[in-house]
């Protein structure tokens, strides 16, 4: 019996490293895995490993960034499955390859940002909190990092952005913490 079983799990940003290591462990400990990215090719790297191991892994392709598409996504896997119970907001990125100091950055990168690491978040968030509510049951983790607590010279407007997230994760646990849904973040580093 693992701590997870029978337990509806969507992991955003599923097929890169952090996401895949996410859904291995859910996988691992008997939840069936959703897992969503917009690379079709890491999600098959990520169902051959989850197949490997007999974990129980759906695989959708969405722009997270996108809130329609993320409302229909959403409303097709709560109609199949009947709820879903834990929701890993791990989609976002730093975009390290196109750093530059603030002062030379270029509103382009701060519009990739914000909506890679911020509407992405908020975009989930928005989808499953109405359903965790009227449940009163339900976990929401949001993938921050370290950058937004202490800043990073050329990562500015990453910073930002997942600030934004905890600031986010702030307030809507507050929101949905009478109704027995948990909100947190986490705040990965190097």
């Amino acid at each position: 019996m693992g701590t997870f079983d029978g337990k509806i799990v969507i992991v955003t940003g599923a097929g890169g490293g952090i996401g895949q290591a996410i859904c291995m462990r859910f996988g691992s400990e008997g939840a069936h895995v959703i897992g969503v990215d917009l690379k079709a090719d890491w999600l098959e790297e990520l169902r051959g490993r989850m197949t490997e191991k007999g974990y129980k892994l759906q695989t959708k392709i969405v722009d997270c960034s996108d809130y329609k598409a993320v409302m229909s996504t959403h409303a097709a896997l709560e109609k199949e499955h009947g709820r879903i119970d834990i929701l890993i907001n791990n989609a976002g990125q730093s975009a390290r390859e196109k750093s530059a100091e603030f002062t030379d950055s270029e509103p382009e990168i701060w519009d990739f940002l914000i909506n890679t690491n911020l509407r992405t978040t908020m975009n989930w968030s928005r989808a499953v909190a109405p359903g965790m509510r009227a449940r009163q049951a339900g976990k929401i983790v949001n993938v921050a990092s370290e950058s937004a607590i202490y800043g990073d010279p050329k990562l500015v407007e990453y910073a930002a952005a997942k600030n934004g997230v905890i600031g986010l994760t702030r307030g809507l646990g507050r929101e949905l913490a009478p109704f027995g849904v948990n909100v947190n973040a986490v705040s990965p580093g190097i």
